[in-house]
C-alpha cells in the first residue's frame, strides 16, 4: 500500500474502539517518543489518538498509523500562535487606547487584563476551526495498514 501522506510519520498501535469511520488507537511509547517531554503519554506510557479508519480495522487489531506531519505542524502553529498573537495584540491595543484617552490608572495592569481577554477570546475561532476540520473529513492521523488482526 502506498503511503497516504507524502510527509508522514509512522507509528504502530492497537485499535481500542471503533465508531463509524473513526478508530481510537493506543500507541505505546517508542524510541521517537522516549525523550519527548510533551506530556501526551499517560502514566502507562501510552498515547491515545483518533484516526480515520479506511482499512476497516477492528478492536484489537495492530495497525500502522500515518501522521500527516505537515498538517500537525500547521495545527500546532495555529493552536499556539493565534492565542499568543491575540495576547500581544491585546497588550498593544490597550496601551495605545490608554495613551490616546489619557488613562491615569495603572496602564500595565490594564494592558495585561485586555491582553488576557483577547487571549481567552482567541479560543472561540480555534474551536470553530477544530470543528470545521473534523466535519470536513481532513484527518491528521489515518490507519494506513492492518498489521495483525485480533486473534491472528
Amino acid at each position: 500500500m502506498d503511503t497516504i501522506y507524502t510527509d508522514s510519520i509512522h507509528e504502530e498501535g492497537v485499535v481500542t474502539e471503533v465508531q463509524g469511520y473513526m478508530a481510537t488507537v493506543r500507541i505505546d511509547r517508542t524510541g521517537a517518543c522516549a525523550q519527548c517531554k510533551a506530556g501526551c503519554m499517560d502514566q502507562g506510557g501510552s498515547m491515545i489518538t483518533e484516526a480515520a479508519n479506511p482499512t476497516g480495522a477492528q478492536i484489537g487489531d495492530k495497525v500502522l498509523l500515518a501522521f500527516n506531519s505537515r498538517a500537525a505542524l500547521t495545527a500546532s502553529l495555529i493552536t499556539f500562535g493565534i492565542p499568543l498573537l491575540s495576547l500581544l495584540i491585546g497588550l498593544i491595543f490597550a496601551t495605545i487606547v490608554a495613551n490616546q484617552i489619557g488613562y491615569q490608572g495603572n496602564r500595565q495592569t490594564l494592558s495585561i487584563g485586555v491582553g488576557m481577554i483577547f487571549f481567552i477570546l482567541s479560543f472561540v475561532p480555534l474551536r470553530r476551526y477544530d470543528r470545521h476540520i473534523k466535519e470536513g473529513g481532513t484527518y491528521n492521523v489515518v490507519v494506513e495498514k492492518i498489521l495483525e488482526h485480533y486473534g491472528s
